[in-house]
């Protein structure tokens, strides 16, 4: 059936808008894993940053420290993943924005 115009509300929505920093860069580690599973229907919509600038999401085989892929429940414990080309420096800040379920 149809849903009107301004009738659905946040909390009847399945998931719900993350933003987490996750361990920081050492150096030679390329994955890293959020707290949480990320919805696979949005996850195209993840953002990661690395020293606060935007990274760029590519579909496979990311090149260096600036592009990355997500897998919504690669992680451990089936949370997401995320993994870069090369490693991020050491001490380099990793956050991200997220969909999660």
């Amino acid at each position: 059936s149809k849903i009107g115009d301004g009738t659905l509300g946040s909390a009847k929505l399945n998931f719900i808008a993350s933003y987490e920093t996750l361990s920081a860069g050492d150096g030679s580690t390329t994955t890293f894993d959020a707290s949480s599973t990320a919805d696979p229907n949005m996850v195209g919509g993840t953002i990661v940053y690395r020293n606060g600038l935007a990274m760029g999401l590519v579909a496979s085989a990311p090149s260096g420290q600036d592009q990355y892929t997500v897998n919504p429940n690669g992680g451990a414990g089936s949370t997401l993943r995320i993994t870069f080309g090369s490693a991020p420096n050491n001490g380099d800040q990793i956050t991200v924005f997220y969909m999660s379920l």
